[in-house]
């Protein structure tokens, strides 16, 4: 599977999250769920100063690496502040090298594809913060149009 190598400036995503695990009965559970929240609580509609309507899912906050326990975070890219609520939380994308992965076709199957080949290679990884990228989305992740997922590498 190819990749480009992007470098990328910090930036904060604001949206919902949930601690999970790759394990069975656990992120294919709890990722699923927090989507479905997130649109049938219309959480897009909470944040401010979003960048754009772009959505993210963020990996981040790794216990080791994709075997430990980690915070997926769904939400937008803001500019400037935003005063966070009891249901938002922000996360930081580091900034630095990142692997970047075309994960546009049928969804969810392709980011598994994707995922399960990332977690299968020998990337050099920092286990910082991931984040698929969801560019021109209509109702829900299967209408996506451009999906796109980043690994933070170790590779300078």
């Amino acid at each position: 599977m190819t990749y480009t190598i992007q470098i990328l400036p910090s930036f904060d995503i604001v949206g919902i999250c949930v601690r999970t695990k790759n394990a069975p009965g656990a992120a294919e559970i709890d990722i699923p769920a927090l989507w479905g929240r997130f649109f049938s609580e219309n959480i897009s509609s909470l944040i401010a100063n979003r960048a754009s309507d772009d959505i993210y899912s963020v990996y981040t906050d790794y216990e080791t690496d994709q075997m430990g326990a980690y915070t997926t975070l769904i939400g937008h890219k803001v500019i400037g502040t935003l005063e966070l609520t009891d249901i938002l939380t922000k996360t930081t994308i580091s900034a630095g090298t990142y692997y970047e992965f075309d994960s546009s076709g049928k969804q969810p199957d392709r980011l598994l594809e994707i995922w399960s080949h990332i977690w299968a290679g020998h990337y050099p990884r920092k286990y910082t913060s991931d984040f698929d990228l969801y560019e021109e989305v209509k109702s829900d992740s299967a209408n996506t149009k451009k999906v796109k997922t980043f690994i933070l590498t170790t590779d300078e």
